[in-house]
Protein backbone atom coordinates (compact mmCIF):
# COMPACT_ATOMS: atom_id res chain seq x y z
CA UNK A 1 0.00 0.00 0.00
CA UNK A 2 1.54 3.47 -0.79
CA UNK A 3 4.63 3.63 -2.61
CA UNK A 4 5.73 0.46 -5.17
CA UNK A 5 7.11 -2.11 -3.61
CA UNK A 6 11.00 -2.80 -3.40
CA UNK A 7 11.51 -6.40 -4.60
CA UNK A 8 14.82 -8.91 -4.41
CA UNK A 9 15.49 -11.77 -6.22
CA UNK A 10 16.37 -14.18 -4.39
CA UNK A 11 16.65 -18.50 -5.29
CA UNK A 12 13.74 -17.51 -7.98
CA UNK A 13 11.51 -15.70 -5.54
CA UNK A 14 10.29 -12.29 -4.97
CA UNK A 15 10.87 -10.66 -1.59
CA UNK A 16 8.91 -7.20 -1.12
CA UNK A 17 8.55 -6.06 2.10
CA UNK A 18 8.43 -2.18 3.63
CA UNK A 19 10.60 -0.77 6.42
CA UNK A 20 8.51 1.16 8.40
CA UNK A 21 11.95 3.98 9.01
CA UNK A 22 12.04 6.91 7.21
CA UNK A 23 12.17 10.13 6.76
CA UNK A 24 11.18 12.99 4.25
CA UNK A 25 10.97 17.15 3.49
CA UNK A 26 8.98 18.25 0.79
CA UNK A 27 8.17 21.93 0.01
CA UNK A 28 5.59 23.46 -2.03
CA UNK A 29 4.99 27.15 -2.63
CA UNK A 30 1.93 29.81 -3.70
CA UNK A 31 1.93 33.23 -4.43
CA UNK A 32 1.37 34.21 -1.16
CA UNK A 33 2.87 31.83 0.84
CA UNK A 34 5.96 28.69 1.19
CA UNK A 35 4.62 25.09 3.10
CA UNK A 36 7.52 22.96 4.45
CA UNK A 37 6.15 19.70 5.73
CA UNK A 38 8.73 17.09 7.12
CA UNK A 39 7.77 13.62 7.95
CA UNK A 40 9.12 11.10 10.26
CA UNK A 41 8.17 7.48 10.67
CA UNK A 42 9.22 4.86 13.11
CA UNK A 43 8.44 1.04 14.53
CA UNK A 44 4.96 0.77 15.43
CA UNK A 45 2.54 -2.28 16.01
CA UNK A 46 -0.49 0.36 14.16
CA UNK A 47 -0.59 3.36 12.53
CA UNK A 48 -0.08 6.30 15.37
CA UNK A 49 -0.11 9.96 13.38
CA UNK A 50 0.94 13.18 15.19
CA UNK A 51 0.38 16.05 13.17
CA UNK A 52 1.97 19.18 14.11
CA UNK A 53 0.29 22.46 11.95
CA UNK A 54 0.47 26.52 12.49
CA UNK A 55 -2.41 27.36 14.84
CA UNK A 56 -3.92 29.00 11.73
CA UNK A 57 -3.87 25.59 9.34
CA UNK A 58 -5.31 23.46 12.29
CA UNK A 59 -8.60 22.95 10.32
CA UNK A 60 -6.58 20.96 7.54
CA UNK A 61 -5.86 18.27 9.75
CA UNK A 62 -8.31 16.18 8.85
CA UNK A 63 -6.88 16.37 4.91
CA UNK A 64 -3.36 15.86 6.14
CA UNK A 65 -4.47 13.04 8.38
CA UNK A 66 -6.13 11.02 4.80
CA UNK A 67 -3.33 12.26 2.92
CA UNK A 68 -0.92 10.34 5.40
CA UNK A 69 -3.19 7.07 6.21
CA UNK A 70 -3.83 6.90 2.49
CA UNK A 71 -0.35 5.92 2.04
CA UNK A 72 1.50 4.68 5.39
CA UNK A 73 -0.24 1.85 7.37
CA UNK A 74 1.95 1.18 10.56
CA UNK A 75 4.53 3.08 12.69
CA UNK A 76 4.35 6.22 14.57
CA UNK A 77 4.29 8.93 11.96
CA UNK A 78 5.16 13.16 12.98
CA UNK A 79 4.44 15.09 10.54
CA UNK A 80 5.73 18.52 11.18
CA UNK A 81 4.38 21.56 8.42
CA UNK A 82 5.54 25.17 8.42
CA UNK A 83 3.74 28.53 7.01
CA UNK A 84 6.24 31.05 5.58
CA UNK A 85 4.44 34.49 4.30
CA UNK A 86 6.19 35.80 1.54
CA UNK A 87 4.58 39.28 2.69
CA UNK A 88 6.26 38.85 5.96
CA UNK A 89 5.43 36.80 9.24
CA UNK A 90 2.31 35.42 9.60
CA UNK A 91 1.92 37.45 12.93
CA UNK A 92 2.36 40.78 14.34
CA UNK A 93 2.52 42.63 17.14
CA UNK A 94 -0.11 45.54 18.79
CA UNK A 95 0.66 47.54 21.64
CA UNK A 96 -2.22 48.56 23.95
CA UNK A 97 -2.27 52.34 23.79
CA UNK A 98 -5.49 52.52 26.05
CA UNK A 99 -3.56 50.80 28.72
CA UNK A 100 -0.28 52.44 28.12
CA UNK A 101 -2.35 56.08 28.81
CA UNK A 102 -3.74 54.63 31.60
CA UNK A 103 -0.79 53.33 33.26
CA UNK A 104 1.28 56.82 32.27
CA UNK A 105 -1.15 58.94 34.06
CA UNK A 106 -1.90 56.51 37.21
CA UNK A 107 2.51 56.86 37.61
CA UNK A 108 2.25 61.11 36.62
CA UNK A 109 -0.81 61.47 39.24
CA UNK A 110 1.51 59.28 41.99
CA UNK A 111 4.41 61.08 41.16
CA UNK A 112 2.85 64.38 42.11
CA UNK A 113 1.45 63.37 44.88
CA UNK A 114 4.21 61.60 46.45
CA UNK A 115 6.82 64.47 44.90
CA UNK A 116 8.76 61.71 43.35
CA UNK A 117 9.65 62.14 39.26
CA UNK A 118 7.90 60.06 37.58
CA UNK A 119 10.36 59.63 34.11
CA UNK A 120 7.88 56.37 32.72
CA UNK A 121 9.62 55.17 29.11
CA UNK A 122 8.39 52.89 27.16
CA UNK A 123 11.04 50.37 28.18
CA UNK A 124 9.45 50.49 31.35
CA UNK A 125 5.85 50.07 30.06
CA UNK A 126 6.71 46.90 27.52
CA UNK A 127 7.30 45.14 31.06
CA UNK A 128 3.45 45.16 31.67
CA UNK A 129 1.90 41.74 30.79
CA UNK A 130 -0.64 41.85 28.62
CA UNK A 131 0.34 45.65 27.31
CA UNK A 132 1.65 43.49 24.24
CA UNK A 133 -0.43 41.49 21.63
CA UNK A 134 0.70 39.07 19.34
CA UNK A 135 -1.94 38.73 16.98
CA UNK A 136 -2.30 36.14 14.32
CA UNK A 137 -2.47 37.52 11.01
CA UNK A 138 -5.46 36.38 8.65
CA UNK A 139 -4.80 33.16 6.83
CA UNK A 140 -7.76 31.72 4.54
CA UNK A 141 -6.42 27.52 5.14
CA UNK A 142 -8.63 26.86 2.03
CA UNK A 143 -6.29 29.15 0.17
CA UNK A 144 -3.36 27.29 1.24
CA UNK A 145 -4.82 24.16 1.57
CA UNK A 146 -3.57 22.91 -2.09
CA UNK A 147 -0.28 24.21 -1.14
CA UNK A 148 0.18 21.93 2.27
CA UNK A 149 -1.16 19.07 -0.04
CA UNK A 150 1.75 19.58 -1.92
CA UNK A 151 4.32 19.67 0.47
CA UNK A 152 2.83 16.97 2.94
CA UNK A 153 2.90 14.24 -0.70
CA UNK A 154 6.25 15.40 -1.74
CA UNK A 155 7.81 14.66 2.08
CA UNK A 156 5.71 11.33 1.99
CA UNK A 157 7.30 10.72 -1.68
CA UNK A 158 10.95 11.20 0.20
CA UNK A 159 9.82 9.40 3.03
CA UNK A 160 8.65 6.35 0.86
CA UNK A 161 11.63 5.96 -1.20
CA UNK A 162 13.74 5.82 2.01
CA UNK A 163 11.14 2.86 3.07
CA UNK A 164 11.93 1.21 0.22
CA UNK A 165 15.44 1.20 0.39
CA UNK A 166 15.38 -0.08 3.78
CA UNK A 167 13.25 -2.63 2.98
CA UNK A 168 15.15 -3.98 0.46
CA UNK A 169 17.49 -5.23 3.36
CA UNK A 170 15.10 -6.40 5.40
CA UNK A 171 13.11 -8.42 2.56
CA UNK A 172 16.33 -10.03 2.07
CA UNK A 173 17.40 -10.90 5.23
CA UNK A 174 13.50 -12.13 5.76
CA UNK A 175 14.08 -14.36 2.92
CA UNK A 176 16.79 -16.14 4.03
CA UNK A 177 15.41 -16.84 7.27
CA UNK A 178 12.67 -18.25 5.76
CA UNK A 179 15.03 -20.93 4.02
CA UNK A 180 16.77 -21.44 7.27
CA UNK A 181 13.53 -22.41 9.04
CA UNK A 182 12.38 -24.62 6.21
CA UNK A 183 15.89 -26.17 6.18
CA UNK A 184 15.60 -27.08 10.04
CA UNK A 185 12.42 -28.47 9.40
CA UNK A 186 13.31 -30.70 6.64
CA UNK A 187 15.73 -32.29 8.69
CA UNK A 188 13.43 -33.02 10.95
CA UNK A 189 11.59 -34.56 8.85
CA UNK A 190 14.05 -36.71 7.33
CA UNK A 191 14.95 -37.89 11.21
CA UNK A 192 11.32 -38.52 12.22
CA UNK A 193 11.08 -42.41 10.67
CA UNK A 194 13.91 -43.44 12.33
CA UNK A 195 12.92 -42.46 15.43
CA UNK A 196 10.62 -45.67 15.27
CA UNK A 197 12.62 -47.85 14.12
CA UNK A 198 15.08 -46.67 16.49
CA UNK A 199 13.11 -47.00 19.46
CA UNK A 200 11.94 -50.50 18.49
CA UNK A 201 16.07 -51.59 18.53
CA UNK A 202 16.45 -49.61 22.25
CA UNK A 203 13.52 -51.44 23.16
CA UNK A 204 14.14 -55.05 21.81
CA UNK A 205 17.77 -54.78 23.45
CA UNK A 206 16.22 -53.88 26.69
CA UNK A 207 13.79 -57.00 26.75
CA UNK A 208 16.89 -58.99 25.83
CA UNK A 209 18.48 -58.21 28.63
CA UNK A 210 15.80 -59.32 30.89
CA UNK A 211 14.22 -61.80 29.02
CA UNK A 212 16.05 -64.03 31.39
CA UNK A 213 14.42 -62.49 34.95
CA UNK A 214 11.14 -61.48 33.17
CA UNK A 215 9.13 -63.74 31.24
CA UNK A 216 7.26 -60.95 28.54
CA UNK A 217 5.01 -62.04 25.85
CA UNK A 218 6.05 -61.87 22.16
CA UNK A 219 3.46 -59.34 21.38
CA UNK A 220 4.32 -56.71 23.94
CA UNK A 221 7.10 -55.74 21.88
CA UNK A 222 4.90 -54.36 19.02
CA UNK A 223 2.12 -52.94 21.49
CA UNK A 224 4.65 -50.73 22.58
CA UNK A 225 6.15 -49.64 19.78
CA UNK A 226 2.94 -48.55 18.08
CA UNK A 227 1.84 -46.31 21.12
CA UNK A 228 5.44 -44.48 21.27
CA UNK A 229 5.14 -43.83 17.30
CA UNK A 230 1.66 -42.88 18.16
CA UNK A 231 2.29 -40.67 20.98
CA UNK A 232 5.22 -38.94 18.76
CA UNK A 233 3.97 -38.91 15.63
CA UNK A 234 4.69 -35.15 14.39
CA UNK A 235 3.55 -35.65 10.36
CA UNK A 236 0.33 -33.18 11.04
CA UNK A 237 3.11 -30.29 12.68
CA UNK A 238 5.91 -30.88 10.05
CA UNK A 239 3.10 -30.13 7.60
CA UNK A 240 1.62 -26.91 9.37
CA UNK A 241 5.51 -25.50 9.62
CA UNK A 242 5.95 -26.11 5.92
CA UNK A 243 2.29 -24.58 5.29
CA UNK A 244 2.98 -21.57 7.18
CA UNK A 245 6.62 -21.06 6.16
CA UNK A 246 4.93 -20.88 2.12
CA UNK A 247 2.70 -18.33 2.96
CA UNK A 248 5.46 -16.37 4.77
CA UNK A 249 7.02 -16.90 1.36
CA UNK A 250 3.59 -15.63 -0.39
CA UNK A 251 3.40 -12.59 2.13
CA UNK A 252 6.95 -11.44 1.36
CA UNK A 253 6.12 -11.14 -2.63
CA UNK A 254 2.78 -9.70 -2.02
CA UNK A 255 4.02 -6.29 -2.20
CA UNK A 256 1.71 -4.76 0.81
CA UNK A 257 1.87 -4.33 4.37
CA UNK A 258 2.04 -8.06 5.54
CA UNK A 259 4.11 -6.95 8.93
CA UNK A 260 0.86 -8.12 10.64
CA UNK A 261 -0.16 -10.81 9.02
CA UNK A 262 4.07 -12.10 9.53
CA UNK A 263 4.01 -11.43 13.18
CA UNK A 264 1.11 -13.93 13.45
CA UNK A 265 2.78 -16.68 11.28
CA UNK A 266 5.68 -16.48 13.42
CA UNK A 267 3.83 -17.35 16.45
CA UNK A 268 2.10 -20.18 14.70
CA UNK A 269 5.63 -21.65 13.99
CA UNK A 270 6.37 -21.24 17.57
CA UNK A 271 3.18 -23.27 18.81
CA UNK A 272 4.04 -25.71 16.49
CA UNK A 273 7.93 -26.19 16.69
CA UNK A 274 7.25 -26.41 20.84
CA UNK A 275 4.80 -29.44 20.08
CA UNK A 276 7.39 -31.02 17.65
CA UNK A 277 9.54 -30.74 20.66
CA UNK A 278 7.92 -32.18 23.28
CA UNK A 279 6.61 -35.00 21.20
CA UNK A 280 10.07 -35.93 20.04
CA UNK A 281 12.56 -37.42 22.93
CA UNK A 282 15.78 -37.55 20.00
CA UNK A 283 18.39 -35.57 21.07
CA UNK A 284 19.30 -35.02 17.18
CA UNK A 285 15.64 -33.45 16.89
CA UNK A 286 15.64 -31.26 20.41
CA UNK A 287 18.64 -29.73 18.95
CA UNK A 288 16.90 -28.60 15.98
CA UNK A 289 14.07 -27.44 17.31
CA UNK A 290 16.13 -25.27 20.04
CA UNK A 291 18.15 -24.01 17.03
CA UNK A 292 14.59 -23.65 14.73
CA UNK A 293 13.39 -21.70 17.81
CA UNK A 294 15.84 -19.31 17.91
CA UNK A 295 16.12 -18.56 14.04
CA UNK A 296 12.67 -17.97 14.49
CA UNK A 297 13.35 -15.15 16.85
CA UNK A 298 15.47 -12.93 15.10
CA UNK A 299 12.24 -13.49 12.35
CA UNK A 300 10.04 -11.89 14.79
CA UNK A 301 12.64 -9.32 15.70
CA UNK A 302 12.80 -8.13 12.14
CA UNK A 303 9.13 -8.57 11.15
CA UNK A 304 8.71 -5.69 13.90
CA UNK A 305 10.59 -3.30 11.76
CA UNK A 306 8.35 -4.04 8.88
CA UNK A 307 5.04 -2.45 7.65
Amino acid sequence: MGCRAFRVRKEGRIVTVFSMTGFGHGGAMSDDCRIEADITTVNRKQLDLNIQLPRVLQSLEPRVTDIVASRLVRGRVAVNITLDRKDGEVTSIRIREDLVRSVVKQCEQAASRTGIASGVTMADLIRIPGLMIMEERAVDPETVAPVVERAVRAALKECEAMRKREGETLGADLGRRVDALRKHVAYIRRRAPRLVREYRQQLRERIERLREDVDIPADRLEREVILYADRSDITEELTRLLSHLEQADTLLSKGKAVGRSLDFLAQELLREINTVGSKSSDAAVAQRVVTFKSELERFREQVQNIE
